[in-house]
């Protein structure tokens, strides 16, 4: 009987290794697709930050190029103005042609009230 008992709890025994040993592979198999999920989304999150960043770096260098757009718009070339056409020059002579109008005017009045 006793060999019986033995060879009985040698099966139970071998049975409850089988059964952790089954269960330390699901436990296995289970912990290395978390692993594998963990590492794609690692990936998944730097490729979005690398992605991020580009468009940042484009966005930046766009503002940056369209700052350059207005500040050249803003920049005129300089244009060559004849002397006789500036208007600085003819602002000139129309004040001095008002002063001579308004010098002659006083004299005719001076003339007119001896």
């Amino acid at each position: 009987m006793r060999h019986l008992e033995n060879e009985e709890e040698k099966e139970d025994d071998d049975a409850e290794i089988q059964h952790q040993q089954l269960k330390r592979n699901w436990a296995l198999k289970i912990w290395c697709q978390e692993e594998e999920r963990l590492k794609a989304l690692e990936e998944e999150e730097k490729a979005q930050t690398t992605k991020a960043e580009e468009e940042e770096e484009e966005s930046e260098s766009e503002t940056d190029s369209e700052k350059e757009e207005q500040t050249s718009r803003k920049l005129l070339k300089p244009v060559f103005i004849p002397k006789a056409h500036r208007e600085t020059v003819l602002e000139r002579k129309r004040m001095e042609k008002l002063e001579e109008k308004a010098e002659h005017k006083r004299l005719q009045e001076l003339k007119d009230c001896k």
